[in-house]
C-alpha cells in the first residue's frame, strides 16, 4: 500500500485543520500511528515530500514556503523513522507515473474508489474503461464524519467480492482521511493507493504537474 504525508496531515498533528478537514483527535490519533508505526517492513510505503531535506533557506524558495513545509520539517525530525525509507508523495502529480500505473497495472484490477462526487465524475468522462468494483463517495468538507460507514461499504466490497482478494485495489483520495483508511487496510493485506489529487489523472486530459 502506499500512503502519503504532507503539510495538511502535519497541521492536523499539530491540532489544526485544513480547508476541507476539521481537526479530529481520532484522524490525528490515526494519522500519528501511520507515522510511527512505520518502518522497512510494515505492509505499506509511506510519502514525504523531499522538502524535508530542504534547509530553511531552500524552503522559502517552494511554493509553499516556510509557513507550510517547515512544521513538517520539524516533525520528521521528532516522530519519523529515520531508518526507514520513504517515497516522493508527489510521485502520484507526476502525470506519467499514473498512466503507467493505470495502463500497466490497474487495467488488471478490481477498484474500490472512495472519492468525491466531483472528482468520480471527472475520472469517469475520461475514455479509460476502468474495473470499478465499488464507488464509495466521500463527502466535502469534513469526509471523516463518515469515517465508520465508509470503512464498512469499502469492508462489504472486499467481503462480497468472490475472486481473490488480491484483485482488489482500494484507490483512496479523501483528504487525511485516506491515511486512516489506508492504514486500516493495509493490515488486512488489503493493497490501498492514497493517490490524493493524483486521482484526477485518472482522466487522461487532466495534468497536475504545475500544482507542485
Amino acid at each position: 500500500s502506499f500512503i502519503r504525508i504532507g503539510d495538511g496531515e502535519i497541521g492536523l498533528l499539530n491540532g489544526g485543520q485544513v480547508s476541507y478537514q476539521k481537526y479530529e483527535k481520532l484522524l490525528a490519533d490515526n494519522i500519528r500511528l501511520c507515522i510511527t508505526n512505520y518502518s522497512n517492513k510494515t505492509s505499506y510505503l509511506l510519502a514525504i515530500p523531499s522538502f524535508v531535506e530542504y534547509t530553511n533557506q531552500d524552503l522559502k524558495q517552494t511554493k509553499g514556503g516556510l509557513v507550510c513545509w517547515l512544521p513538517l520539517k520539524v516533525m520528521y525530525r521528532q516522530i519519523f523513522n529515520k531508518n526507514a525509507k520513504y517515497v516522493d508523495a508527489h510521485f502520484f502529480y507526476y502525470k506519467k507515473n499514473v498512466d503507467i500505473l493505470i495502463e500497466k497495472y490497474l487495467f488488471k484490477k478490481n477498484l474500490v474508489i472512495n472519492t468525491t462526487e466531483e472528482n468520480f465524475k471527472k475520472i469517469s468522462s475520461g475514455n479509460r474503461k476502468l474495473n470499478i468494483l465499488k464507488y464509495v463517495e466521500a463527502v466535502s468538507p469534513n469526509p471523516f464524519v463518515r469515517f465508520d460507514s465508509t470503512k464498512d461499504e469499502i469492508q462489504d466490497a472486499i467481503d462480497s467480492y468472490k475472486g481473490d482478494k488480491k484483485d482488489i485495489v482500494i484507490i483512496l483520495s479523501s483528504g487525511p482521511m485516506s491515511k486512516a483508511l489506508a492504514y486500516f487496510f493495509s493490515m488486512q493485506s488489503v493493497q490501498c493507493i492514497d493517490i490524493g489529487l493524483g486521482i484526477e489523472q485518472f482522466n487522461e486530459n487532466f495534468n497536475l504537474e504545475t500544482t507542485i
